[in-house]
């Protein structure tokens, strides 16, 4: 997705933890996703959050969570 865009909704670094709420906006280039078909060209929102663990000043972990139902509803690949 060539065009996509993030956006920073919260950053929160306690100890050795950094957590990034943020949205991914773009427009979807691909002809399905996970296996269901998808329509391209839509203009899509996603929230994510990672969160990493530093140590040394390098990330030495990272966890990631997205929202991919929300993702398969916005391009119709499932209902709701």
């Amino acid at each position: 997705m060539p065009d996509q865009r993030w956006s920073r909704e919260m950053l929160i670094a306690e100890g050795d933890l950094v957590v990034i709420h943020g949205v991914r906006e773009a427009t979807w280039q691909a002809d399905s996703f996970r296996g269901i078909a998808t329509q391209r060209g839509k203009h899509v929102a996603v929230e994510l959050v990672h969160i990493f663990r530093v140590r040394e000043g390098k990330i030495v972990e990272h966890w990631a969570v997205r929202d991919d139902l929300g993702l398969m509803k916005q391009l119709g690949a499932v209902g709701g």
